[in-house]
């Protein structure tokens, strides 16, 4: 035993339900742990795979800084982000014959290119092409993060950054979160000492509701099919 190289089995991944050969099947090194889609996710998921290349629930957002930015604090600002939420570091796993797995890798690389100074005449038509450009690209749901980030530089001399997220990664309420934080930590405002709530609470709790079912078979079993 103590010779031997350290292996996961399923028992570390109890919220997944993987057998041997399903867990085996998955790419794993790196992992720090492995749990159910919600729902919600799961729907996301499927649509986007079967809409695949026309860009579904791939979210953009364009924001503008000014002259004094520090593109090296903004990417330090982005890499705490993600080192502090798994759901930041997460990605989809939907080819091991079960219900699509949400896979939390120990670290994950941030994405953020940098753009020269864009010149011309036009700034903004050049950049709704960048955007599209961007867009086409997608997000490929089986590498994380679910994100990237471009930086370009104004002809003025401020900034606009542009964060391209999944929607199975972000909702609308979360997004701001997450962007007011990252400000913050920009700024050097101290964030709470207590840790953000995982994910993967949320998803034992939706798994521990099996009475939600019968309550809704209960409900739908009572009413009559319209005359």
């Amino acid at each position: 035993c103590q010779g031997a190289l350290p292996v996961a089995t399923p028992s570390d991944f109890p919220l997944a339900r993987l057998s041997a050969s399903q867990l085996a099947a998955l790419d794993v090194p790196g992992v720090s742990d492995i749990y159910p889609a919600s729902p919600a996710q799961q729907g996301i998921v499927f649509h986007a795979l079967a809409e695949s290349g026309l860009g579904l629930y791939v979210d953009q957002l364009r924001i503008v800084f000014g002259r004094r930015l520090d593109a090296k604090r903004l990417r330090a600002a982005w890499e705490s982000a993600i080192q502090r939420h798994d759901v930041l570091r997460t990605r989809f796993e939907w080819r091991h014959g079960g219900e699509p797995l949400q896979v939390v890798m120990k670290s994950a690389p941030l994405e953020l290119s940098e753009q020269a100074a864009i010149t011309g005449a036009d700034y903004e038509a050049q950049v709704r092409g960048l955007l599209a450009a961007d867009l086409a690209l997608g997000v490929e749901l089986d590498r994380a993060p679910l994100m990237r980030l471009q930086l370009l530089q104004r002809p003025d001399g401020a900034h606009d950054l542009v964060w391209t997220s999944h929607h199975a990664l972000l909702d609308g309420w979360s997004t701001t979160q997450l962007l007011a934080e990252v400000l913050d930590v920009y700024r050097g405002v101290a964030l709470p000492v207590t840790e953000p709530p995982p994910y993967r609470e949320y998803v034992a709790w939706l798994g521990a509701r099996h009475h939600d079912r019968s309550w809704w078979q209960a409900r739908f079993s009572a009413r009559r099919e319209p005359d």
